[in-house]
């Protein structure tokens, strides 16, 4: 079992819910998460996270734009940060890593493995 703190957001329930039972079965217990980009901010400014794993496309503020603001807030710069997606494309990829991300997971996510 995993004490690290982890946040989750995305947009999509379906998602978010495949993604946290994932990691519940993985041993984490604390994730939290949220479905929009502007909350993730929000939460990150006021409490301790040891990972986000990030959608890139959210409402009102993407998930680019959560990583950019990460990446110059110090406060934030340092947590690392998992981008997930649909986009397959290797822009988006390339835009992700670029703007700080650790890594990058496609969707959908293969809840079975």
């Amino acid at each position: 079992m995993s004490s690290a703190t982890l946040r989750v957001a995305d947009d999509n329930e379906d998602d978010r819910y495949t993604l946290v039972m994932r990691l519940k079965r993985e041993g984490y217990r604390d994730v939290v998460e949220v479905d929009r980009g502007r909350a993730t901010l929000d939460y990150l400014a006021q409490q301790h996270v040891d990972l986000v794993l990030l959608d890139v496309m959210m409402p009102e503020v993407t998930g680019y734009e959560v990583l950019e603001r990460m990446q110059v807030d110090a406060r934030m710069r340092d947590i690392p940060v998992i981008m997930t997606s649909v986009l397959d494309e290797l822009s988006s990829v390339v835009r992700c890593i670029e703007a700080g991300a650790e890594d990058y997971l496609p969707k959908p996510f293969n809840a079975c493995s």
